[in-house]
């Protein structure tokens, strides 16, 4: 799956918002191991593109790196977001990923998704006073 954002616009974004989005990376003997970028909010801490190496689960390498975040990180945020641990357009739940979600301390909830037909829209007028 590709990402929704490229590199440069991640990087763009970060300059822009320097205070906002921020990167955290895992390193044994100096090379990258795991990583994932901070999306940070009045209350939230949203990791997104969250990656690592073919030796990710025999070095713990993304638990040390939620294990930093969400202890570490910044106090004052209420919420770790996970994000969604679901697949195929959110029909299916992948289980691996929510139990180790559930291991870090995370809890479920089912999100509602609608599909809005807005074609109606198209024939308003807004104004903004």
């Amino acid at each position: 799956m590709a990402p929704v954002h490229s590199l440069e616009e991640i990087q763009l974004l970060a300059t822009k918002f320097p205070d906002h989005i921020k990167q955290v990376n895992v390193y044994k003997d100096n090379v990258i191991v795991a990583g994932t970028t901070l999306f940070l909010t009045k209350t939230t801490i949203h990791p997104q593109y969250v990656s690592g190496n073919s030796d990710k689960n025999a070095f713990g390498s993304l638990d040390l790196a939620y294990d930093y975040i969400i202890n570490h990180f910044d106090s004052s945020k209420r919420y770790f977001d996970f994000n969604i641990s679901s697949e195929e357009n959110g029909t299916a739940l992948n289980s691996g990923l929510i139990f180790w979600k559930e291991s870090c301390g995370a809890r479920t909830y089912v999100a509602d998704n609608y599909l809005i037909d807005t074609a109606c829209y198209k024939t308003l007028d807004l104004q903004i006073l």
